[in-house]
């Protein structure tokens, strides 16, 4: 006898899609096969019209952002993400210096206790000392992926925290190259050369720019700076051995760039997009939008998606960061961050969907097994091959509804996506329970595991 068995639906993973039922035992895939329906199942969920998919992998979160207590963070972060698809997530661990360690075990017990899916961590370096922490976080954490914040410098940096520079930049590559070999280690960077900004965005605002638009800040922060950053970041790459993922990709100039130096840098070099720089227009959007980099406009969209199908682009991801609309004053000084966990998922499949952007096994590529093989994960996440961890959803793709903020779960008050129509899950399961159904968080707190990194 399995625990549960998903029948009727059609199984679609990253290597094709079938009509199969799939066995769930001991919170991981049991079998996946068309011939399962005679056996005996403790629960049985019927998925008859339905598709059957592994659960996303959300690699770019920030449950806690702007200013939110951990617990807080992690509880909404949580429902957001089951009610979207998502089962397991990577977030950023931000400290300022002398605190990283302290605030790395406040923030895993908070998702320990309150998040409902599988969660690891990123490590910001900003300094020194947080370079030198690099190795203990390795061996002792398995936390093997550390973020360049690139354009935190000059009026950007907020105290605590410290600015950045290009020397620290240079010794955590350094520090990475050095262990990649045994642990699979990467540098993350945000490329964006942020100086020319503070010059444009004060000439803008003397000159009158319109204050209540997002594209006035896509004005602000060009696309020469993420192509800039992006040839300086290759060159450092390639200087030190070391593997660069570009964690942010918002425009057809930074894509250029980086498909011109991707075959002449002997390190590794990859990079990620958020789903809203493939689908918005930055016209259309008002400054509850304002993120970093910004929303562009449609005229990027076309380069972008070949990227993504070319695998130029890896895998898609959110960049979710909970706002609320107490942090938007004005285009000016506006906090940036969108809430997003619940919705980047949704938005790719409806895309993939609708317009014929992707197909399906291509889209459960671009959001589950990619990022897992990426970032060490699989063969436990990624997809539904027997033993892999039962991380499952089931999405009617005929079905679809529309986004409110008074209805989302994370803690933000808005969402740039509101009255759009999107596919959400029916269910979500993670490591074999149902978490989430037919709207409503079914999953107890204090099941979430933190994912060490390579998956022993």
């Amino acid at each position: 006898m399995v625990d549960t068995l998903i029948e009727g639906g059609e199984v679609v993973t990253a290597q094709g899609r079938s009509d199969a039922d799939v066995a769930v035992t001991d919170g991981v895939i049991d079998r996946v096969g068309s011939e399962l329906g005679d056996i005996a199942a403790e629960e049985r969920i019927d998925a008859t019209g339905r598709l059957v998919m592994p659960g996303a992998i959300d690699p770019h979160v920030h449950v806690e952002w702007p200013d939110w207590d951990y617990d807080v963070g992690a509880r909404h972060g949580g429902r957001a993400a089951v009610a979207g698809g998502v089962t397991s997530v990577i977030n950023f661990l931000i400290g300022p210096p002398g605190e990283l360690r302290s605030n790395y075990e406040a923030f895993r017990a908070a998702m320990e206790e309150h998040f409902l899916g599988d969660f690891s961590f990123h490590a910001a370096v900003f300094t020194m000392e947080q370079v030198r922490q690099v190795p203990a976080f390795v061996e002792e954490e398995g936390i093997t992926s550390f973020k360049l914040f690139l354009p935190y410098r000059g009026e950007e940096v907020v105290e605590p925290l410290v600015g950045i520079d290009d020397g620290i930049v240079y010794e955590l590559l350094e520090e990475v190259a050095a262990i990649d070999d045994e642990y699979g280690a990467k540098a993350l960077v945000h490329p964006e050369n942020v100086e020319p900004s503070f010059e444009i965005k004060d000439e803008m605002r003397n000159a009158g720019a319109e204050g209540d638009s997002v594209n006035t800040w896509n004005e602000v922060r060009p696309d020469f700076l993420e192509a800039d950053a992006i040839n300086r970041l290759m060159l450092f790459a390639d200087e030190t051995g070391a593997p660069v993922h570009f964690v942010h990709m918002s425009s057809e100039k930074g894509m250029r760039a980086f498909q011109r130096n991707q075959s002449r840098t002997r390190a590794e070099v990859t990079a990620e997009i958020q789903v809203q720089h493939l689908t918005e227009d930055a016209r259309e959007h008002g400054m509850l939008a304002k993120m970093n980099p910004p929303f562009r406009t449609s005229a990027e969209h076309d380069a972008l998606w070949e990227g993504l199908r070319r695998d130029d682009l890896a895998f898609v991801s959110s960049d979710h960061a909970p706002c609320t609309t107490e942090h938007k004053d004005n285009i000016w000084d506006a906090t940036v961050g969108i809430p997003n966990l619940q919705t980047w998922f949704p938005l790719f499949v409806t895309t993939a969907l609708d317009d014929g952007a992707m197909s399906l096994p291509r889209v459960v590529e671009k959001t589950s097994y990619a990022p897992a093989e990426h970032y060490g994960l699989t063969p436990r996440k990624g997809g539904l091959w027997p033993g892999a961890d039962a991380d499952v959803i089931v999405v009617d793709p005929e079905e679809r509804t529309e986004v409110r903020a008074t209805e989302t779960l994370d803690q933000s008050d808005f969402t740039p996506f509101e009255g759009r129509e999107f596919v959400f899950p029916e269910v979500t399961m993670s490591r074999g329970d149902v978490v989430y159904a037919n709207g409503e968080v079914l999953g107890e707190e204090g099941r979430a595991e933190f994912l060490s990194r390579p998956n022993p």
